[in-house]
């Protein structure tokens, strides 16, 4: 089903004759989403290269405003296939089919944000109000997803002028001012945006957050959960309406606190251990660059050229006057350049990519002996990919394709590794009407020996003794293989999706002592379930996803780096919108169930939340916000974290208020 026909046929009778035309199915079936919706299964922009309408779950931009998003817990909180491990949101990490987000392609914009600063930090700093979407693909790729995606990829999509400008306007901007009762916490936005020609437009903001230590549902303060978080964004477009256009921008993000080393432990287990009062402060820099030439008289030019150069940093500030402070870096610099090609039934794209990666880490052991541990570490990797999306006739879509990928890595002992492969994927998708698609595809992903956490390159267990790690010289390459067979549903009315998923990586790399080895095989199953109904301003959504990681067969808690065992996970939601009022409302409500398995038992917990937002029709460029998370105050801690004691406890009931003035 070529999802944006579907949206311009303007039939009234198209919901009906679908709903007649799918009875026998729809028992058997779920229903998918538009694009707004959970569980969505489309693309953000028409206008990228052709692409299935199944390949990914998008987030929107509107969503994460109404629920007034501050992290990544409350980023990914309606998606019951996302766990994210709480406590300060300088330890908060991804998982997503029980894969932690080490093993997917993550990129900001396309920029991939590579490798790991230390086990017990978060990966990823983005900025929720700078977000158009957020784009999920686990599970089967594409050729196209870019450099060792394991578990599939998560692309952070920004915002850009013309995202912003109304139709008619030139220049623009919004100031926002939001208050947080649970850490007496502030957050400003101040973001303008305009025409600066008839071709070039540009987008700048600030953002300034500053959180107080958070109380948790028993009513206990959690010390050392305060943060301060910076962002300033630019980025400027061009459009020359002649077939080119291009794009440049720069971010900083920066988030900062006195968590301790282990932001993800909470203090008291470890005491001492933990350095209470060290102040953490991670770090990310991002220049993009993007150029793309749609020749629309010739069917086989379609250019799109990317380079970017970012750079994620961690730094540890020890209270303790006689520990050395410590920091790391992780910078790549890369290009992707590929060409779509019309021909026939076929769209074809073809291309390469780069990427340099240096990675430098300052620790206790480089400062102190930094003839023997430089710290210092290099990998490359350079690819070739082609995909073709080939409609061999109306109801029948096969997409397919393959990447070769060669890795290089030296690390600070001499040490090179050289990996190469191929990755091949194939996808079917069967549609027998404009509203169902069945769909089944296999994919294989790879990915080179690289280095492993920045941190413990540099550091020893104290000052002077050597790093905490080094490779084994037998390290082999990772590889994945994924299977997924599923249904979606959009009538207009009702949607809906369900899959059946399995990924098997072989020879996973991990630090479970000295040295770095492989240490088995990590497989996941499991399905996801969406459905959902849309009436006038109303629309209804639920969702449940249920995956079981093992590792070598065995049962899992958490394998930092790696995978997190979750239970069955629900989730709900009610949005009603009355525009002639200018109000919006909802309700959300996520429930993950007991898991009790070999290795852990994790209690379960509901977790309700509300939103309402109102735009009054006497001040049409005000909107005032409230919203209300973990509305019972529920005590629990995220199945996503360290189990056993070791994980904080979650934020109890937080009311959030915010004014947000248009001009």
């Amino acid at each position: 089903m070529n999802l944006n026909k579907f949206k311009r046929s303007q039939s009234v009778f198209l919901p009906v004759t679908c709903l007649i035309a799918s009875l026998p199915l729809i028992a058997v079936s779920a229903e998918e989403p538009e694009q707004a919706e959970l569980l969505d299964h489309t693309v953000v922009n028409a206008e990228d290269e052709p692409k299935a309408e199944f390949e990914a779950d998008v987030i929107t931009s509107e969503e994460l405003e109404q629920n007034q998003a501050l992290d990544l817990e409350d980023i990914f909180k309606d998606r019951p296939d996302v766990a994210v491990g709480g406590g300060a949101s300088g330890g908060q990490k991804i998982y997503i089919r029980g894969m932690e987000d080490a093993l997917f392609n993550v990129e900001v914009d396309g920029t991939p944000q590579v490798g790991t600063t230390f086990h017990h930090q978060s990966k990823i700093g983005v900025e929720p109000d700078l977000l158009k979407a957020i784009e999920i693909r686990p599970g089967v790729g594409r050729a196209t997803d870019g450099f060792g995606a394991l578990g599939g990829t998560v692309n952070f999509v920004t915002i850009d002028a013309s995202d912003m400008l109304e139709p008619g306007q030139n220049f623009g901007g919004f100031v926002r001012s939001s208050y947080f009762t649970n850490t007496s916490g502030y957050k400003e936005n101040l973001t303008l945006y305009g025409n600066l020609t008839e071709y070039l437009s540009v987008i700048g903001s600030f953002s300034y957050t500053n959180l107080d230590d958070y109380e948790d549902g028993r009513g206990f303060t959690l010390d050392e959960t305060s943060s301060i978080q910076r962002n300033g964004y630019i980025k400027l477009n061009g459009d020359f309406q002649n077939g080119h256009t291009f794009s440049l921008s720069y971010e900083h993000f920066e988030n900062g606190g006195p968590w301790g080393r282990r932001a993800n432990i909470a203090g008291s287990l470890l005491g001492p251990a933990r350095e209470p009062g060290t102040i953490v402060d991670l770090g990310r820099d991002t220049v993009n660059f993007k150029y793309d030439f749609d020749n629309v008289s010739n069917d086989w030019v379609d250019i799109e050229f990317s380079a970017y150069y970012t750079d994620n940093t961690s730094d540890f500030d020890y209270v303790n006057p006689a520990f050395l402070d410590e920091n790391t870096s992780i910078s790549s610099l890369g290009f992707d350049l590929n060409n779509t090609s019309l021909i026939g039934d076929h769209s074809v794209v073809y291309g390469m990519d780069f990427r340099d990666d240096d990675y430098e880490a300052n620790g206790w052991a480089t400062l102190a002996n930094p003839a023997l541990y430089s710290g210092k570490e290099d990998s490359s990797v350079f690819g070739i990919y082609l995909q073709d999306d080939w409609q061999i006739s109306e109801q029948l879509l096969l997409t397919f394709g393959a990447r070769y990928d060669d890795y290089e890595y030296n690390d600070q002992f001499g040490q090179n590794f050289s990996d190469s492969a191929i990755s091949p994927n194939a996808t079917l998708v069967y549609s027998p009407n404009a509203c169902l698609d069945f769909r089944a595809g296999y994919s294989q992903a790879f990915r080179g020996v690289l280095p492993g956490e920045v941190y413990l390159n540099g550091a020893g267990p104290a000052p002077g003794l050597p790093p905490s790690t080094r490779n084994s010289p037998f390290l082999s390459p990772e590889e994945s293989e994924s299977f997924e067979v599923g249904v979606d549903f959009d009538n207009g009315d009702f949607f809906g999706t369900a899959s059946v998923f399995q990924t098997t990586i072989d020879n996973v790399i991990a630090i479970t002592g000295n040295p770095r080895t492989n240490i088995g095989e990590l497989e996941t199953i499991g399905y996801d379930l969406g459905l959902g109904y849309r009436w006038n301003g109303l629309t209804l959504r639920a969702g449940v996803s249920e995956s079981d990681p093992t590792l070598n067969g065995a049962d899992i808690d958490n394998v930092l780096g790696i995978a997190a065992a979750t239970g069955r996970t629900w989730v709900s939601s009610i949005d009603y919108s009355i525009p002639d009022w200018g109000v919006n409302l909802g309700y959300d409500v996520r429930y993950v169930e007991t898991l009790k398995n070999s290795a852990v038992i994790k209690r379960s917990y509901v977790v309700h939340g509300l939103y309402a937002n109102w735009t009054p029709s006497f001040a049409e460029d005000l909107t005032l916000a409230v919203s209300v998370d973990n509305l019972f105050d529920k005590a629990y801690v995220d199945q996503g974290s360290l189990a056993n004691g070791f994980g904080y406890y979650e934020p109890g009931r937080d009311v959030r208020l915010s004014a947000t003035y248009r001009f």
